[in-house]
């Protein structure tokens, strides 16, 4: 399988990208899959100076059934929730995270990259701020 190697330089980029879609508007409530989108949701969380909630949840390896916080649940069904994920491929995972946030009405989903050949199980909306055609992305903090 062919790998694309994403850099720090490339993070910069795309969390300023993610900046600049939410910076209008209330303030964004982040939360982040453990543990590919940490470093994502740390960095944005800082920048609106606003709290991160912790989904986990792989499907990868099908070590979780279900998903579950384990930190920081989000405080008010009416906030503007961002959720986070490093790569969107067959949309499993946030489709199990979309059941959990069914509650709240302001959802909105952001992943790095998103893998435009592969099946999915989702017609989900998810803003991507890349695409692959199914080569492994390799993240500087794996």
């Amino acid at each position: 399988m062919d790998k694309v190697y994403y850099n720090w330089e490339n993070f910069e980029l795309d969390v300023a990208k993610i900046h600049g879609e939410l910076v209008e508007g209330p303030t964004p409530y982040f939360v982040s899959i453990h543990r590919g989108s940490l470093p994502l949701g740390v960095k944005l969380s800082n920048k609106f100076d606003t709290p991160l909630s912790v989904i986990k949840f792989q499907t990868r390896d099908g070590q979780d059934k279900e998903p579950q916080f384990v930190i920081n649940e989000i405080p008010s069904k009416d906030s503007k929730v961002i959720v986070l994920d490093d790569i969107f491929d067959t949309g499993l995972t946030l489709s199990k995270i979309k059941e959990i946030m069914s509650d709240y009405s302001n959802v909105h989903y952001y992943v790095i990259h998103s893998n435009t050949k592969a099946d999915r199980v989702t017609d989900m909306n998810v803003l991507a701020c890349n695409s692959t055609t199914g080569e492994w992305v390799v993240y500087p903090w794996e």
